[in-house]
C-alpha cells in the first residue's frame, strides 16, 4: 500500500468500503478482517465516517440492506467480495440493475472492483 501512496494512485484523503455480498442478498460491510484489514492501515485507504460509526451485531460484519447502501457504502472506492456461486453472481447481476446501485459514488466513477471468490 505504502507504494501505491508513493506513485499518487491513493491519495491520503481516499476512502474505500468494503461489501461482501451474498448469493441470498444479503449484504455486509467489514470495517475488520481480511481485505478491510488490508485496505484500512496508515499507508492505505480511510475509512468514511459514516462507515465507523457502524456498530457490528457481532463479528466483523455489518448487515446492510439496499434502501440503507447510500448511507453506509459510501467512499472513494468500493471492493465488493462475491461468492464464485452461480446464485450469488445472477442476485449481484440483478442488484447491478438497480438505480440505487448504480448512483453510489464509487460505482458512478467507475471506482468499484469486484472480486469473485
Amino acid at each position: 500500500m505504502q507504494k501505491l501512496r508513493i506513485n499518487g494512485t491513493v491519495a491520503e484523503d481516499e476512502t474505500a468500503v468494503v461489501l461482501q455480498y451474498f448469493w441470498n442478498k444479503n449484504m455486509y460491510v467489514m470495517k475488520t478482517g481480511g481485505v478491510a484489514d488490508l485496505l484500512y492501515q496508515p499507508e492505505g485507504f480511510a475509512m468514511d465516517e459514516k462507515v465507523q460509526a457502524l456498530q457490528p451485531n457481532s463479528g466483523p460484519y455489518i448487515h446492510i440492506s439496499e434502501e440503507s447502501m447510500h448511507d453506509t457504502l459510501v467512499g472513494n472506492y468500493l471492493f465488493v467480495l462475491l461468492s464464485a456461486d452461480k446464485e450469488a453472481q445472477k442476485a449481484f447481476e440483478e442488484l447491478q440493475q438497480k438505480p440505487l446501485w448504480n448512483a453510489l459514488p464509487a460505482v458512478k466513477k467507475q471506482s468499484s472492483i469486484l472480486y469473485r471468490g
